[in-house]
């Protein structure tokens, strides 16, 4: 797993953080005495069970990763995990459906805070909003980028789904390139989805090779990728105050 043994450290405070732990209780052990719902029990048992999945399986390998070690990792009961889930694989792709969530609803505000007047700066936003997240909870990044390959048939067609929620994301923007700039020409669709596997595969390499932490420097050659692909000549990307067509 190369240097994945460090991923197992927590980060707080981060978006993804936490959203996975579900509601206020950060991945930790209810207090012995509260006032919540049987509901809202049962939603942080599930959330200390995901989160602890991704952490597990990001320190030991999805191979390798016992439910054992998960229930540990979220102090609850086995009993309790099987209220939860059926099987490991279930665990693991809740919480990968969680994750996936988090990353979009972190970009959807981001395109939100960018406006639409400007399609570059909704690709900047996109792409620094993206980086900027992976990076900030790496063990998830590691389990959901990694070791959602090796996981098996059913995970690795979820990868791949999730992957085309993303392609849609970058077809809504190059439709508001060509609002703001009609003479660009309609793209093949599937051309989104080969831009999105391609950050996909680049953010795996990062992963192996230089780490979590390097990843939002990958923003600025992703945004050259995706003004090329729209139909910007490079130089015009590379050169201050240059338009498109330049």
């Amino acid at each position: 797993m190369g240097n994945a043994g460090s991923y197992d450290d927590e980060v707080a405070g981060s978006p993804f953080n936490e959203a996975l732990t579900s509601l206020p209780y950060r991945g930790e052990p209810l207090p012995r005495r509260h006032t919540l719902t049987r509901e809202d029990v049962g939603l942080s048992q599930r959330g200390r069970l995901t989160h602890a999945t991704l952490h597990v399986v990001a320190a030991k390998g999805y191979a390798a990763t016992t439910i054992g070690d998960i229930v540990e990792r979220a102090a609850v009961s086995r009993q309790t995990f099987y209220q939860h889930f059926p099987s490991k694989e279930a665990c693991f792709l809740a919480a990968f459906d969680d994750g996936i969530e988090v990353v979009r609803d972190q970009l959807t505000v981001g395109l939100s805070q960018a406006g639409g007047d400007d399609w570059r700066s909704m690709v900047h936003a996109t792409l620094r909003g993206y980086l900027e997240l992976l990076a900030a909870e790496p063990a998830a990044t590691w389990s959901m980028t990694v070791e959602i390959v090796a996981a098996g048939p059913e995970c690795v067609a979820r990868g791949i789904k999730s992957e085309m929620v993303f392609a849609d994301l970058f077809r809504a923007i190059y439709a508001a390139a060509r609002r703001q700039e009609p003479a660009r020409p309609e793209l093949p669709a599937e051309l989104f989805e080969i831009l999105v596997c391609g950050i996909v595969e680049r953010v795996r390499r990062c992963l192996y090779t230089d780490g979590a932490e390097a990843l939002p420097t990958l923003e600025p050659m992703f945004a050259e990728t995706v003004f090329v692909l729209f139909g910007d000549r490079p130089a015009a990307i590379s050169s201050p105050g240059a338009s498109p067509g330049d």
